[in-house]
């Protein structure tokens, strides 16, 4: 018999834990905060992933020179 496993299934990129992320903490305004609520729900995705999402696209839509500079500071951090 197979025991069962305990707490919530990895549901984080490539099968990650959600404890394993990082955590942020910001203040947006309210519109903003009704927005991403309205796109969890739509997509069935959880806020992580649809600010995820967002920065991913951001990313993509600037300059080829922006673009680098972002690759190259992002290749600074450690983790």
């Amino acid at each position: 018999m197979v025991a069962k496993r305990r707490g919530r299934p990895p549901a984080g990129p490539k099968g990650q834990p959600r404890a394993a992320m990082r955590q942020i903490s910001a203040r947006i305004p309210d519109e903003t905060y009704a927005q991403l609520k309205a796109l969890t729900a739509v997509l069935q995705i959880s806020q992580a992933d649809v600010i995820g999402k967002a920065v991913d696209a951001l990313e993509r839509s600037l300059a080829d020179a922006e673009s680098r500079l972002v690759r190259l500071l992002r290749k600074r951090d450690p983790r």
